[in-house]
């Protein structure tokens, strides 16, 4: 009984797990190339927005995005910092998609710029989650964001 009990439980974490590291339904991958339009410290969120290339559902197409990410304090050259929270927003001509960011990390490149690594969760839209993986450059005003969107 212990042992049937012991299965059972591992069986619903590895369901749980699977479920969350679930591809996005449509499928959403492409890029995002944006700027930040307001800093942390002002809006209690870094905002971006900017424009999305790549494919839905396989479909080609083109549109726009905007995110509102909260952070940990900017890391130190060499070190990460946690992404927390946040809403994003990505509008194509067929589709709108949105929902949260669900953690993640931001490494201090040295020199100026940060590695961005996240997910995003749809919650409208669709379903499951978009990987995201990109650099923000702090050494242009504003700075900008780009990033690479597929599919976990």
């Amino acid at each position: 009984m212990k042992r049937w009990i012991g299965s059972l439980a591992t069986g619903v974490v590895l369901f749980t797990l699977v479920s969350l590291a679930t591809a996005s339904t449509p499928a959403v991958q492409g890029e995002i190339s944006g700027v930040e339009v307001c800093i942390q410290s002002v809006c209690g969120a870094a905002v971006f927005t900017g424009t999305f290339k790549g494919t839905v559902g396989g479909n080609p197409t083109v549109g726009f995005f905007w995110a509102a990410v909260q952070h940990e304090p900017l890391p130190n050259p060499g070190s990460s910092a946690a992404l927390l929270s946040g809403r994003w927003n990505i509008a194509t001509p067929g589709h709108t998609f949105s929902g949260q960011v669900v953690g993640g990390s931001i490494f201090n490149n040295g020199d100026n710029t940060f590695k961005i690594d996240t997910a995003l969760k749809i919650t409208r839209g669709g379903s499951g989650l978009i990987d995201v993986a990109g650099i923000l450059n702090h050494n242009t005003f504003p700075p900008t964001i780009e990033a690479t969107l597929s599919q976990p």
